[in-house]
């Protein structure tokens, strides 16, 4: 069985603790804190990882193409970030696809490969059959449902980390509310909005937030 973890916010917890010039440091806490989240993802899982994949974001997203305020204004990453990527590409088994994020990568391995997931970030283990939550050390098992309803959700509330605008509210509420009291109505939601541009919004919403849907149609490449 594989597992896939993913890996961005350790990336940057491991440049936060150490110094930049320090990357025998980095790369030591980095492989220890990997081989404890498989263990963590093991005990809760009761299974046995033949493979563990390390998922890392590239430095561009397609997501930019779609909406070109997508993560606008983040703060620039940290000195040491290329080296100790590199460095750690060197050590573990890495995957980072141009043009993508860790997030798809997870979501491409669950859907194909029926693999298991672990991240910090709730639209990634929301959006699998099964996810670990790093953060709370808590294990996710999601029916085809539930990662729906966990995506539109997002797709309609939006995320102002990632500058994804959420929908006005009065359609944000009804919509919302629908999905809490009809779980399987997702793929008929767009029937309760009477507005062209809120109806752009969501469908755009919903291509930036989807770590699963994606992947088809779409050139993968392997660096």
């Amino acid at each position: 069985m594989t597992l896939v973890i993913d890996a961005d916010y350790m990336l940057y917890v491991t440049l936060y603790h150490f110094k930049k010039d320090d990357l025998e440091s980095q790369c030591e806490y980095f492989t220890k804190r990997m081989d404890e989240v498989r263990k963590e993802v093991e005990d809760a899982t009761g299974s046995q990882y033949t493979e563990t994949i390390i998922a890392f974001s590239d430095l561009t997203s397609f997501r930019n193409d779609i909406y070109p305020d997508y993560k606008k204004g983040r703060k620039p990453r940290p000195a040491g970030y290329l080296e100790l990527k590199a460095a750690i590409g060197k050590r573990l088994n890495v995957q980072q696809w141009d043009n993508f994020e860790a997030d798809d990568i997870c979501g491409w391995y669950a859907r194909y490969e029926k693999a298991d997931v672990a991240s910090q970030d709730n639209d990634v283990y929301n959006q699998v059959p099964i996810g670990y939550d790093i953060k709370h050390g808590e294990l996710h098992i999601n029916t085809p449902n539930e990662m729906d309803v966990a995506m539109r959700i997002k797709a309609i509330d939006g995320d102002r980390s990632d500058k994804i605008k959420g929908l006005p509210k009065q359609y944000r509420d009804k919509m919302k509310e629908m999905l809490t009291m009809v779980p399987h109505c997702g793929s008929d939601l767009w029937k309760m909005i009477d507005d062209r541009e809120v109806m752009l919004q969501y469908n755009t919403n919903l291509e930036l937030v989807d770590i699963n849907l994606l992947h088809e149609g779409r050139e993968i490449t392997w660096s």
